[in-house]
């Protein structure tokens, strides 16, 4: 039963851009600056653990607040919690990896983002972050984050990289959802996990650095409808 409705809701509102089959193949992906995510591969961007297999709760939080600056809305306001947790059970289905509703990551994959701060946001951490940043992230987004490197994803289609100018963070809006995207990585990309190259201490401080690089940027809704334009369009002109 639960399987039946995740189908469903999966018809109703998924498959137009992932694909009836999950393989990110639907006819509304056309145009998008970045191919939706292949459920069949079972590489999810968005996790809370450092393997492949997502954390129970993982596939839930993405489909609820979708992810910022790309074409995944957020679904929280239109679809119920029942609904959220029974297509995301029934995505899974899709990858010969996680169709098993007992694989679950191992202990020592999971990773909690701490209750709280070590330190408050301060020009020191800023200073100290942008200096991890051009040591550790800066290859790949760009001496000052401005994401001007040309990637592609495991499948070999390019992955939009977002400038933190634009303040548009795919992992989510606050500073623990870029802290665990950080100390996880997201599969599938070039994206990898930082958790033993960057202290917990300083990727708070990376945080705070890109944090710093959207002050005074305008954060509304223009970059998200204009982004599928070819890269030549001036998107800060608006």
């Amino acid at each position: 039963a639960l399987l039946n409705r995740g189908h469903w809701v999966y018809v109703a509102y998924c498959a137009a851009c992932h694909g009836i089959k999950g393989d990110g193949g639907g006819l509304g992906e056309r145009g998008f600056a970045q191919r939706p995510t292949n459920f069949i591969e079972g590489n999810y961007v968005l996790r809370s653990a450092l393997g492949a297999v997502p954390a129970p709760g993982d596939l839930e939080r993405t489909i609820r607040v979708g992810m910022s600056g790309t074409e995944m809305v957020p679904f929280g306001r239109i679809l119920s919690k029942d609904s959220i947790h029974a297509v995301a059970e029934y995505i899974r289905t899709f990858s010969p990896d996680l169709a098993d509703p007992e694989v679950q990551p191992e202990e020592d994959e999971l990773v909690k983002v701490p209750t709280q701060r070590p330190f408050p946001p301060s020009a020191e951490t800023i200073a100290e972050g942008k200096q991890i940043f051009e040591d550790q992230c800066s290859d790949c987004h760009g001496d000052t984050g401005e994401g001007n490197k040309d990637e592609t994803d495991d499948l070999g289609y390019p992955v939009d990289m977002v400038s933190f100018h634009l303040g548009y963070y795919k992992s989510g809006h606050t500073d623990e959802d870029l802290w665990r995207s950080i100390v996880t990585g997201m599969n599938g990309t070039s994206m990898e996990a930082y958790k033993e190259e960057i202290s917990a201490e300083d990727t708070w401080k990376v945080v705070d650095y890109i944090r710093s690089l959207s002050q005074g940027a305008n954060k509304g809704l223009i970059y998200s409808l204009f982004r599928s334009r070819p890269s030549g369009f001036d998107y800060t002109s608006y």
